[in-house]
């Protein structure tokens, strides 16, 4: 097949579990024998009268093309200006016709609407091309990204005014550009540069905040752009059951679609015996420690515990610049970021990883790896990597604080559980390699079906 992936960007440039999964399955399919392009994100900084596709050649491999003029991606920090992006955008029109038909476009594999507008979708749409998206994240359903209002509460009921009230600390549209531009990933890549944004002045509280009409109509006129661009895709690769029910919630039941759990290149079975000292329980923490991650919450439950009398464990959190002992408790270690060839250690010297997300995550590649090395994980209702875990224990997912409280003490007093979802973890059948799934997939965009004439 003729497949088009439409990503922000490539490794290593840009990172996540978004571009880690397109980067392994546009090679895995390469591999089996289609012809793949990569269309990525181009630069925000400078713009050309009208969006194009340009060639940029071959990257080991896979060739490469820019979205020249894109909308500007909102990343994870929220949208401040919505009419930069639902304004009518100028495109040249031939020049992707001719794209599509030079390569003979048969399937545009959609991975983040960031950057894309709903002139450049029309197109492909026009040619007959059927389009897939990837649900990595809930962007467009929820334009702050992560659908958490700033109490930090599960956004129920996405709306005009809610998004204007939960955008109002975004960045500005010129901060957003150079956070985009090829300019700001070369130095990040070569400097380790980092942006960042002030703070103080410049946070608005949104607690009995006044919104003006005409903000609150922009959010609205955003949100049903990209209701418009939803519309028109022909088939949902949902990468977990969660996923799929919210997306089906606020898009109707009605469309097409199917769940397949994702996994990547770097995630193969690997599992093996995990050794337990029941005096020294090693739980692991593999993410951000911001509160939307759910780490704050994590923290705060382990040193109930530990107030409790309850000590047999240590907390290692990966991932994160800190290192050190936490100041509060110090049977919490920060272990700072690793690399590539860091995992297996990482993994491999923890019993049981806590993915503790406040968040709605569409899957969780993180749960996955951890599995593969034969290590069980506790996780919240809230991840969608669910669908992996119940398959081991559905007493692994918690839901509350409390609950969360209730099941690490129950592991603390009881190891000998860790040692039971290890054997089964290591009796299950193993599905998730990255061969099986880009063959799932390519049946996918066959089954979706044919776009109208």
């Amino acid at each position: 097949m003729n497949i088009v992936h439409y990503t922000i960007g490539l490794l290593p440039e840009r990172n996540g579990g978004s571009v880690v999964y397109a980067d392994a399955l546009m090679r895995q399919q390469i591999k089996d024998g289609h012809n793949v392009i990569a269309l990525v994100c181009g630069d925000t900084l400078f713009r050309a009268n009208k969006s194009s596709v340009k060639k940029c050649g071959v990257r080991d491999g896979l060739k490469v093309y820019k979205l020249k003029s894109p909308t500007t991606p909102t990343l994870i920090y929220g949208v401040k200006e919505p009419r930069s992006i639902y304004a009518e955008k100028r495109i040249d029109r031939r020049q992707i016709q001719k794209f599509i038909e030079d390569n003979r476009i048969e399937v545009f594999h959609i991975h983040t609407f960031m950057g894309l507008s709903v002139e450049v979708l029309n197109v492909f749409k026009e040619r007959g091309v059927r389009i897939v998206y990837t649900s990595h994240d809930f962007y467009g359903i929820c334009l702050g990204y992560s659908m958490l209002l700033p109490s930090g509460e599960i956004c129920l009921n996405p709306c005009g005014k809610g998004c204007a009230i939960c955008n109002v600390n975004a960045p500005s549209e010129k901060f957003l550009r150079l956070a985009n531009s090829s300019l700001y990933h070369f130095l990040k890549t070569r400097v380790g540069m980092r942006g960042k944004r002030k703070s103080g002045s410049q946070t608005q509280s949104v607690g009995n905040m006044a919104l003006n009409p005409d903000t609150v109509s922009d959010y609205e006129k955003l949100r049903a752009y990209y209701e418009k661009m939803y519309r028109m895709v022909d088939i949902f690769h949902f990468n977990s059951s969660q996923t799929e029910g919210l997306f089906r919630k606020y898009l109707g039941a009605g469309i097409a679609g199917k769940t397949i759990n994702i996994t990547t290149s770097a995630i193969y079975d690997r599992r093996s015996e995990n050794i337990i000292d029941g005096n020294r329980i090693i739980f692991g923490y593999v993410a951000s420690i911001k509160a939307y991650k759910g780490f704050p919450l994590l923290k705060k439950v382990l040193v109930k515990l530990y107030e409790a009398g309850v000590r047999n464990w240590e907390l290692q959190v990966w991932g994160d610049p800190l290192t050190g002992a936490d100041e509060d408790c110090g049977n919490i270690v920060y272990k700072g970021q690793y690399g590539n060839n860091e995992i297996e250690r990482v993994f491999r010297g923890m019993n049981m990883l806590i993915v503790s997300s406040r968040c709605n995550e569409t899957f969780g590649l993180t749960v996955l790896e951890s599995m593969s090395f034969g290590v069980p994980v506790i996780v919240s209702s809230t991840v969608g990597a669910k669908d992996v875990v119940k398959e081991v224990d559905a007493s692994l997912i918690f839901d509350c604080e409390s609950n969360l409280y209730d099941k690490l003490e129950k592991i603390l007093k009881n190891p000998d559980l860790l040692s039971a979802w290890n054997k089964k973890l290591m009796s299950i059948s193993w599905p998730h390699s990255i061969d099986r799934h880009a063959k799932e997939i390519i049946r996918l965009y066959k089954d979706s079906p044919l776009p109208p004439d």
